[in-house]
């Protein structure tokens, strides 16, 4: 594995094998290319029978054959030429020294190297010159480091920050089991809304049932009722006109005894109790 410090960022410079930047890259006819080291080993796990000549590419599974196949299978890495193309990449994008200094964000030219202990902030130069020029105390971060237990603070500062991560992690659990809980109550109660409204619908169903079988009851008593009184309403019409047709009949044949007579016999169906109530 690589030690030094490599920019993947121009190119893929890293062996399909063992994902790590390229050492002695060795290319293979199919153009693919790993790692001396990761294609040699992949050539001795895949000889398991001893006079097989060829094996196949890890990356597109080709068929490929060393040049020499039966000069040995610890010989066939060394058979392949090495990508001195890969290896020139690789040669550029090292990075050979690393600079750690931190610039400041509102004057990136210039480091930041002073602490304020007025403001508990650090800063640059150019911010002491502008923004911190009537503070107290400013010092160079290297002292303040020097006079300071800084890795017991480190310490404290890691157990303030798990402190705080074990009591976030525990107000996020009770907020979990309060969704939960809401939840259940939620579908208890929408379960006991659905519940009344179906009782209050088949109760008013009842009610209204119970309703219209009262008034097709008193539809029907009243509808008797007509149909009767309608029945004797004929038979009345009936009666008066047989009564007047006789009536005539015996004024025009009969003497006045005789008519006075009929007239008292025509009276007695029109006093009948029954056909006189309709009347009341």
């Amino acid at each position: 594995m690589a030690e030094a410090c490599v920019n993947t960022s121009k190119l893929p410079i890293q062996c399909p094998v063992c994902l790590d930047t390229y050492q002695r890259p060795r290319t293979l006819p199919c153009l693919h290319s790993f790692c001396s080291t990761c294609l040699h080993s992949h050539i001795t796990n895949a000889g398991q029978n001893a006079h097989f000549s060829s094996f196949l590419c890890p990356v597109c599974r080709a068929n490929t054959r060393p040049p020499r196949p039966y000069s040995g299978k610890d010989t066939w890495t060394e058979q392949f030429p090495i990508n001195h193309w890969i290896v020139s990449v690789i040669d550029e994008a090292t990075v050979t020294q690393q600079d750690d200094a931190i610039y400041c964000d509102l004057h990136p030219d210039s480091k930041v190297n002073l602490y304020c202990f007025d403001h508990e902030t650090v800063c640059c130069p150019m911010c002491v010159a502008t923004a911190h020029r009537k503070c107290d105390h400013v010092d160079e971060i290297e002292k303040v480091l020097a006079l300071s237990d800084y890795e017991h603070e480190r310490q404290e500062l890691v157990a303030n920050i798990k402190h705080s991560e074990d009591v976030l992690t525990d107000l996020a659990a009770k907020c979990a089991l309060a969704d939960s809980n809401l939840q259940i109550d939620k579908d208890k109660m929408t379960n006991a809304v659905e519940k009344e409204y179906t009782a209050a619908v088949e109760h008013l169903d009842t009610l209204k049932q119970s309703a219209m079988d009262k008034v097709e009851q008193n539809c029907r008593l009243l509808s008797n009722e007509i149909l009767t009184k309608k029945l004797i309403c004929n038979k009345g019409k009936q009666t008066c006109k047989q009564v007047k047709d006789m009536l005539m009949e015996t004024r025009e044949r009969n003497t006045p005894f005789a008519s006075f007579i009929q007239s008292i016999s025509a009276q007695n169906p029109l006093k009948r109790k029954r056909f006189m109530s309709f009347f009341e």
